[in-house]
C-alpha cells in the first residue's frame, strides 16, 4: 500500500488522559476523594486508530502533540499499535483529565493544548476518513480543515462527541458523512428530538447511515428507511472511558469488510464491551478474537 494511502485514515484530537478514580464524582461545591491515579494514551481518534490497527487495518492518524514528554509518548504509542502517525508539533500536548467514580461513571475536562493549532490536512486517502472532535477553544481552523478533509474521501464516518454535538455547523460534517456515530445524549442535543427520531431526522440530510450509541442498552440504527437494534454484552462494568471509540473501531472494521448492518452493530457492541471491563481506553479485542466472532456471528439483517 502506498505511504500516503490507508485503510482508513482517522482525524482527531490526540490526548495524555489522566484518570482519577475517585469515591464519587463531584457536584458544584461538593467535595470527593481520590482513590487512585494512572495515565494512559488517549484522544477519541487515537483510540479508534490503535483498535483499528490492532484489528488488522493499515492506519493513518492525523493530529497534533507538544514538543514535550506527552507528546514524545503519545506519538511512541501510536507507531507501538501500528498506526502511522501524521503530527503537527506544538509547544504543549493535549491533556484530559478523565474522573471516574466506582459505578463506571465519569467526567472529563479537557485541556487541548496543539490539538487547536490544526489547520491543515495532508495529502492522504484511504476507504475511509473517520472524524472526532476537536475543543476548537482558539479558533475554529480545525473544524474547517476537517470539514475540508471530507472533499477528498468517498466514505467519511464522524463521532461528534459532546463538544460537537453543540455546535449549530456540526450539520456541515453530517452532512458529508456516510457514517454518523453519535450517543444517544448527542443526537438528542443535536436535535431536540428523541434518537429515534433525531436519527431519523439526521438521515434524510446525509446519504448513509446513523449508528447510535446507547450504552448498556446497546446500539440503534437507521438509514432512515430499515431500523434496528442491538443489544449490548453483559460484562462487568469497570469504566466507560473509550468505549464509544472501541465501538466506532469495531463498527468500521466490519463495515469496511462489507458486513451487513447488524453485524457491525454486534462487532461495534464486541469491542464496546472488551472496553469497558478495565480501566483506560486501550482495551479491546485481539485481532483473533475480532476475526473469529465476525465468523461466528455474521448473519442477515433483521428488521425490528
Amino acid at each position: 500500500m502506498p505511504e500516503n494511502s490507508a485503510d482508513v485514515v482517522c482525524f482527531g484530537a490526540l490526548n495524555m488522559d489522566v484518570l482519577y478514580v475517585v469515591d464519587s464524582l463531584p457536584y458544584p461545591d461538593g467535595e470527593s476523594y481520590v482513590l487512585k491515579v494512572d495515565t494512559f494514551s488517549g484522544g477519541s481518534a487515537a483510540n479508534t486508530a490503535v483498535a483499528l490497527a490492532e484489528f488488522g487495518n493499515n492506519v493513518i492518524f492525523v493530529g497534533a502533540v507538544g514538543m514535550d514528554e506527552f507528546g514524545k509518548k503519545l506519538k511512541e504509542d501510536l507507531i507501538h499499535w501500528g498506526v502511522k502517525p501524521i503530527l503537527h508539533y506544538g509547544e504543549r500536548s493535549g491533556k484530559a483529565l478523565v474522573f471516574v467514580d466506582l459505578d463506571g461513571n465519569r467526567s472529563i475536562v479537557v485541556d487541548p493544548g496543539s490539538n487547536d493549532e490544526i489547520s491543515e490536512f495532508p495529502d492522504v486517502n484511504g476507504k475511509l476518513l473517520h472524524l472526532t472532535s476537536f475543543v476548537c477553544k482558539n479558533s475554529d481552523k480545525p473544524f474547517y480543515a476537517q470539514l475540508k478533509a471530507t472533499e477528498s474521501f468517498d466514505n467519511v464516518s464522524l463521532d461528534p462527541g459532546a463538544i460537537y454535538a453543540r455546535r449549530k455547523d456540526i450539520i456541515k460534517l453530517i452532512e458529508a458523512c456516510t457514517i454518523f456515530l453519535p450517543n444517544k445524549k448527542e443526537i438528542e442535543i443535536i436535535t431536540g428530538m428523541n434518537y429515534k427520531e433525531g436519527a431519523k431526522k439526521i438521515s434524510k440530510i446525509m446519504d448513509g447511515i446513523v449508528v447510535v450509541k446507547l450504552g448498556k442498552d446497546g446500539c440503534y440504527a437507521t438509514d432512515g428507511e430499515i431500523e434496528l437494534k442491538v443489544d449490548s454484552f453483559d460484562v462487568k462494568l469497570v469504566d466507560t472511558t473509550g468505549a464509544g471509540d472501541a465501538f466506532n473501531a469495531g463498527f468500521i472494521h466490519s463495515w469496511i469488510r462489507g458486513y451487513d448492518l447488524k453485524t457491525c452493530m454486534l462487532a461495534g457492541n464486541f469491542s464496546a464491551s472488551k472496553c469497558v471491563e478495565k480501566y483506560g481506553a486501550r482495551n479491546f479485542p485481539s485481532k483473533k478474537e475480532m476475526e473469529f466472532f465476525l465468523t461466528k456471528r455474521s448473519s442477515k439483517q433483521e428488521l425490528l
